[in-house]
């Protein structure tokens, strides 16, 4: 397997052969007005553990021209959402108050003061999440910089300042305790989907990704963007059989095996539904997948149970199917996708 060098909120000098943040360091974005500013907490990880082989055109991919017999590295992002408690999840919050000037004759407050306490507030805000990391330096080595909105004028009310600080936190691999309000989620999740599990995104925090394509994004060296993985949720048959009647599925729960399902009609492969099957009840129970899709063949004619009915075209469809790494279909009305190779996907 082959590792790709890329990039994310950051641009590559080629005169001194490094990296570069792209985000802002220094917080100049308080006005004299005693005006909270609502802060974003982004920490992130970037996920190596999808594997695609050589270049398919159709992954957008043409970072490298290599043989198909090397396995290149798909890095995405990884996102910690808090559950809200009110059926909502969205990025950790906290209100920044600026410091500011009491009076006419005072002396402005310099920069710098304003930038250390901004820092100050987002790594006490960190360290509640991340719990274990308290050393202030391991915290700053994380710190990325942040974005933020200007405000704008919506009559005579102007909009707050809302700030997203980035976190780097793929060295500590952290993974959520059970019961913890902590949640990974993907690009896929919080822009298409708009839902984790079965909360809701905020508004905000997809906007905040929607605006900002360095957010959502990560680049090759030569600028090449990565696709984005689907989340998905992967199935087993109701009897714990590896073959498969039409429809009798239900979706894997934590702690049970990844395996390789027949079909009727398409390949051997691991079957995925794009949200949770009707009576799946233990939501919260349920591994969530991000799966790429390569060598794609889509069956959008008809439901692939009419196919079989009617036996109309099985010949035809099992010839293309057998020549596509991932295939897109309905079953008894629900949506599907059947995936070869298990280095395509991995979960959250």
């Amino acid at each position: 397997m082959k590792t790709v060098q890329y990039k994310y909120i950051t641009e590559y000098d080629e005169m001194e052969q490094k990296m570069n943040d792209v985000l802002h360091r220094d917080f100049n974005v308080c006005s004299q007005e005693p005006t909270p500013i609502n802060v974003n907490l982004c920490l992130y990880s970037i996920n190596n553990r999808c594997f695609i082989e050589g270049t398919h055109e159709n992954t957008q991919n043409d970072f490298m021209d290599i043989p198909k017999s090397f396995q290149l590295t798909y890095p995405f992002l990884q996102f910690l959402v808090e559950d809200k408690k009110d059926s909502t999840v969205g990025f950790p919050t906290f209100q920044y108050n600026c410091i500011i000037s009491t009076g006419e004759n005072e002396t402005k407050i310099p920069k710098t003061q304003q930038h250390i306490q901004f820092e100050t507030e987002c790594f006490r805000a960190f360290s509640k999440i991340i719990s274990e990391i308290h050393d202030v330096k391991n915290i700053y080595s994380s710190y990325r910089g942040f974005l933020y909105n200007e405000p704008e004028e919506n009559g005579a009310k102007t909009e707050p300042i809302t700030v997203t600080a980035f976190f780097d936190i793929t060295y500590l691999r952290y993974n959520p305790e059970f019961g913890s309000p902590y949640i990974w989620s993907i690009v896929d999740e919080i822009i298409n989907k708009k839902k984790v599990l079965e909360l809701g995104v905020l508004p905000s925090s997809t906007e905040i990704l929607k605006q900002n394509v360095i957010a959502r994004t990560i680049y090759s060296i030569k600028d090449n963007a990565y696709p984005y993985p689907y989340q998905l949720y992967l199935c087993k048959r109701k009897n714990g059989a590896n073959s498969i009647e039409i429809g009798d599925y239900e979706n894997v729960k934590k702690g049970e095996p990844e395996l390789f399902l027949e079909h009727d009609i398409l390949p051997t492969a691991f079957y995925f539904t794009t949200y949770p099957l009707e009576g799946e009840t233990d939501i919260d129970n349920l591994v969530r997948y991000a799966v790429y899709i390569v060598k794609g063949y889509y069956m959008i004619e008809k439901d692939i149970a009419s196919f079989i009915e009617e036996k109309d075209n099985l010949k035809e469809i099992q010839e293309k199917t057998l020549m596509a790494s991932t295939i897109y279909f309905h079953e008894k009305g629900v949506q599907m996708w059947a995936v070869k190779n298990i280095l395509h996907f991995t979960p959250i």
